[in-house]
């Protein structure tokens, strides 16, 4: 460029300068190199614009998208379900709060911007929280759960509390985000209440799907049942059905249940062991949110135990009308067979009586004992028979009578005694009575074995539990006395075991059994204060256990008394109180023919009107207790009163339920049971008032 210049100036001087053709070429150059510097300029300009509206545009853009974002998020903080509050760390006050927590404290936005950490949680939490809201500053912890928060309103809920850091105005803040979990809590605290219950109740709960497949099962069900629950789930409730119930019942059941009602009756079902029990049940249609069936939930109980007693009941009720009934009449026929009886003996010993008739009268004599018999047998099944109650001992009465049994039973029969501790096993009974009702079992075994077989009589004693429950008041010790006489023979079926105590019941054929044995066996235990239970399986043998109240191994003292058996006359003064005229006639010819003076009552107050018209003259009284008016235990208790000499015997044409309760408490009492023979009234007379 400087050379051009040179050159003008060089032409320049050289005059005509712009003829010259270097000149003009030179003035083409410049003009182009204007025109291209122009254009250029021009077009960089023209580029520059376009660069310049496109960073307006793009920045324009980036500032849509900024906003749009800051929009986006604004509107995620202002709807967001869970409660948002920003802290200052250093200062624990709240920079910004979103809707949700407004409406979870119950604060309006400004009204939270003026509050801090510790505003918005209970005093007595107040260490815990700011704790854990320092450690979620610090970074060790996101979540911290169950934070109490005091609403506005003074109202305590329970939240889970998320956190993180964020920058805030060039400072780390804590954003938490607030979960109220109180209804959940609630849900879940009712929810544990309910799987409790359900889990710890004694019914049992099946819960299944609408095919019937198992899905839930309580442990009652598995204490029940005996399959775990692995065993049970994805089962049919089938799996313990029992026998006894017919398709149509269990199609009915589910014809009630799939068309939304609920069910109740009973099943009998099969345990995994195979043992049988009977189940109460309730089955309800579980229903979703839509109405439909989804489910079926079963309340069940094993009332097996209850319908056992029920029955016991219902037998026990009968047993009782039965022996009500029984024992009225056999105590009218006893003073007829008193009567009957009395008179024979009187005949039978006349001297002169001859010897076709007294063989006429043996016959009728043989009869009255067999009636006598019978109704023994009655009474004692009635409970209303006399007995003498002693402090027994069980060990020393089966040995005793062990050599007898065999005799009955036959020698194809084995006979085991078995023996527990033998500083046990004694109760307040009446042996006779005892051995009667041993000797009936065993005659019943025998009957049951008639291949042969073996007869156990074991003498145990226990306190009862779940294998053993005797139905009876036991003394203080809570020990009873256990009787068991088992066999190896035929057994028996539910139905004949309910009915094995009933008077006159028998499996035996016609003119082999009377159908009193176990009757009478039942009667003398329940008169005993004790319980008779029966166990049995067809084919399996049978066992009966017997339990009575067990007392203390003290020996009984001896009474002592001065018996003369050969002296029955006596020249005593006697008042007979005897309701019964036949009866009475008879005694007082009894009496009379002896040399004794008789007096005579109808009634107890008859007989304390002549006691107290002869109290110095009468040495014995012979009174039934049993009488109108006044029975004859309070007759006795007036005249001990007036005159301690005084000597007594009672009879009675049946008893412990009879006698009064006083009296029963005795430790001895003088009964005669009706009917009697003359030969055992006068023994019995004489002896006790010659008693020391």
């Amino acid at each position: 460029m400087t050379s051009i210049v040179n050159y003008i100036e060089t032409i320049q001087d050289a005059g005509h300068w712009y003829n010259h053709p270097a000149t003009i070429f030179i003035i083409f150059i410049l003009l182009m190199l204007l025109a291209t510097t122009s254009l250029i300029a021009f077009l960089n300009k023209k580029k520059l614009q376009k660069l310049t509206e496109e960073k307006i545009k793009e920045l324009n853009e980036k500032a849509y998208i900024l906003q749009a974002s800051e929009a986006k998020y604004r509107n995620i903080f202002e709807s967001a379900a869970e409660g948002i509050l920003i802290a200052d760390i250093e200062t624990t006050q709240f920079v910004s709060a979103n809707p949700a927590i407004c409406r979870m404290l119950g604060y309006t936005e400004e009204e939270l911007l003026t509050l801090f950490v510790s505003d918005i949680h209970p005093a007595e939490s107040l260490d815990y929280v700011l704790d854990r809201f320092k450690a979620q500053a610090e970074g060790k912890i996101k979540l911290a759960p169950n934070i109490p928060c005091l609403r506005k309103d003074h109202k305590v809920i329970l939240t889970n509390v998320c956190t993180s850091s964020v920058l805030f105005n060039n400072k780390i803040h804590n954003i938490g985000f607030f979960s109220d979990i109180s209804e959940t809590k609630q849900l879940t605290e009712e929810h544990s209440r309910l799987t409790a219950a359900i889990e710890q109740t004694h019914e049992v709960v099946v819960i299944t799907d609408i095919n019937g497949d198992i899905q839930y099962v309580n442990p009652a069900f598995e204490k029940v049942s005996g399959y775990t629950k692995k065993e049970a789930l994805g089962q049919n409730p089938r799996i313990n059905k029992g026998i006894g119930q017919s398709g149509a019942y269990y199609k009915q059941m589910w014809e009630t249940i799939s068309s939304g009602n609920v069910w109740t009756g009973k099943f009998y079902n099969k345990k995994k062991d195979g043992s049988e029990y009977e189940e109460e049940a309730t089955i309800s249609p579980v229903r979703n949110s839509d109405g439909k069936i989804v489910s079926y939930v079963a309340v069940k109980r094993d009332i097996t135990h209850e319908v056992e007693l029920k029955s016991q009941l219902r037998q026990a009720q009968k047993m009782e009308a039965i022996g009500l009934l029984a024992g009225g009449l056999a105590h009218d026929f006893n003073n007829i067979l008193q009567t009957i009886g009395g008179y024979v003996d009187i005949v039978l010993n006349d001297d002169n009586l001859p010897k076709s008739h007294k063989n006429d009268l043996q016959e009728v004599k043989h009869a009255y004992d067999l009636a006598s018999d019978l109704t023994a047998r009655i009474l004692s099944f009635s409970r209303q028979q006399a007995i003498n109650p002693v402090n027994l001992n069980f060990h020393n009465l089966v040995d005793n009578i062990a050599k007898m049994l065999r005799r009955i039973i036959g020698e194809n029969i084995t006979l085991k005694i078995s023996h527990d501790d033998p500083s046990h096993g004694r109760a307040l009974a009446d042996p006779t009575q005892i051995e009667q009702a041993l000797m009936n079992l065993c005659i019943n075994a025998r009957d049951a074995m008639p291949d042969g077989g073996t007869i156990t009589i074991s003498i145990n004693s226990i306190i009862p539990d779940e294998a053993h429950k005797p139905n009876l008041i036991l003394e203080k010790n809570n020990r009873c006395l256990l009787l068991e006489v088992s066999d190896t023979g035929i057994g028996m079926s539910k139905t004949t075991q309910e009915k094995i105590f009933e008077p006159f019941f028998t499996t035996k054929e016609p003119g082999k059994g009377t159908g009193l044995g176990l009757a009478s066996t039942y009667g003398i235990i329940k008169q005993h204060k004790g319980d008779i239970q029966v166990h049995s399986e067809l084919g399996k043998g049978t066992i009966f256990s017997i339990y009575l109240p067990e007392i203390d191994a003290v020996e009984p003292a001896p009474i002592q008394k001065n018996i003369d058996k050969g002296i029955l006359i006596g020249t005593e003064t006697i008042l007979v109180a005897e309701d019964n005229t036949d009866v009475r006639n008879f005694v007082e010819r009894i009496l009379s023919s002896v040399g004794y003076t008789v007096i005579s009552a109808v009634d107890g107050k008859e007989a304390i009107d002549i006691f107290d018209a002869n109290k110095d003259k009468i040495d014995f009284a012979l009174l039934d207790i049993i009488m109108p008016k006044i029975n004859g235990y309070k007759v006795r208790e007036y005249m001990q009163k007036h005159n301690t000499k005084i000597k007594f015997l009672f009879t009675c044409g049946y008893t412990d339920e009879a006698i009064p309760s006083p009296l029963q408490s005795e430790d001895e009492y003088e009964l005669l049971a009706k009917p009697y023979n003359p030969y055992d009234l006068l023994e019995r007379i004489r002896t006790i008032i010659d008693s020391i």
